[in-house]
């Protein structure tokens, strides 16, 4: 038999911040100076979107 496990809700706790709020970015902001993008991606702005997905 398989256990389950469950896990807590990340967004009870007391430090939570709800992703992508303005106090988000702030701290995300004051936390790395900076925002940085590290991956190298490459997008054809001619393709068309069910194209890029699949």
């Amino acid at each position: 038999m398989i256990e389950k496990i469950t896990f807590p809700d990340p967004s009870a706790h007391p430090d939570w911040i709800t992703p992508h709020s303005s106090e988000w970015y702030s701290l995300l902001n004051d936390t790395l100076g900076e925002y940085r993008y590290p991956w190298k991606s490459k997008f054809n702005l001619h393709q068309k979107g069910a194209m890029a997905i699949s």
